[in-house]
């Protein structure tokens, strides 16, 4: 991957303000978004792959969920041929309630 193309990994990047910020990511030149999501295989995981992008940009899908520790460990595996994130928005939470 060139030095000159900027990486980001955004949680919860298929809603919300996760997708707004990939949407406006993607309109710059040589930039790559790693898309952390739940289910990669959703309907709205599956819509990051069409959004407009400007030249040098894409998206990539990984399945990180804070439920599954390991989830995170095989994103990483996933992404062997990305070998820099230059930001890392920590967008996703979940909310859990114990008595």
């Amino acid at each position: 991957m060139s030095s000159s193309n900027t990486v980001y990994l955004i949680t919860g990047a298929n809603r919300g303000l996760g997708l707004g910020m990939v949407t406006a990511l993607l309109k710059r030149p040589n930039t790559t978004i790693i898309a952390g999501v739940r289910d990669v295989t959703s309907s709205s995981s599956q819509a990051l792959l069409s959004l407009h992008t400007a030249e040098g940009s894409k998206v990539v899908l990984a399945h990180i969920d804070s439920n599954d520790h390991r989830s995170a460990e095989l994103a990483i595996q996933g992404l062997k041929d990305i070998d820099k994130i230059d930001t890392v928005v920590a967008n996703a939470y979940e909310l859990s309630f114990r008595n």
